[in-house]
């Protein structure tokens, strides 16, 4: 698996200024705002995939995750971030990401760390196969939304605290990514 400790991530205030560039250790412990990017992709049987994380995580090793999920890089978008996770995780470029939500805030908290983010979330559609890096990933499922949500409620304990909420509303995000496919399908 990838040594991520020397990873460098640009960091802000409470109110979104910049304060500078420090480690990923750094900005666990030290409980700096940072910014993510996720993505929920489906595939054409309206399966939602998730990503289990490496043992070497520095949070919540081995447990489910969103499809992808990515710091941002100094001088990235949230969107950038995005395509670069589903790019460099999961061998997928060129799909058409579909904003779910603007940008929000949230902190999680635990033994040793305080994970404050500014973070946006996406979806797409994976129209073909995956090639998933396994120095990234340590496995990948699809799973259908019905059995999503029968894990949840039995097993939280499986998944990282801060995709429970966006996993839970895995299916009205399915649904705006039907409705924005189906307007460009019109339009073709």
């Amino acid at each position: 698996m990838r040594d991520t400790s020397d990873e460098y991530f640009p960091t802000y205030d409470d109110a979104g200024n910049p304060l500078g560039v420090v480690t990923r250790g750094q900005v666990h412990t030290q409980g700096l705002w940072h910014c993510s990017a996720h993505v929920l992709l489906f595939n054409t049987d309206d399966e939602l995939l998730l990503q289990r994380r490496g043992e070497h995580k520095d949070l919540y090793p081995n447990c489910w995750d969103y499809s992808v999920g990515e710091h941002l890089k100094v001088g990235e978008s949230y969107q950038q971030g995005a395509r670069r996770g589903l790019q460099e995780e999961l061998g997928l470029e060129g799909v058409t990401l579909v904003s779910v939500s603007g940008v929000e805030k949230a902190t999680w908290s635990g033994a040793n760390f305080i994970d404050r983010s500014m973070f946006q979330g996406f979806t797409a559609r994976a129209k073909r196969a995956l090639d998933v890096a396994n120095d990234e990933v340590a496995q990948v499922k699809w799973i259908a939304l019905s059995e999503l949500t029968k894990l949840l409620i039995q097993r939280e304990e499986l998944f990282t605290p801060w995709s429970l909420p966006h996993l839970a509303n895995a299916q009205s995000v399915l649904e705006k990514l039907s409705q924005f496919e189906a307007v460009a399908e019109e339009n073709l």
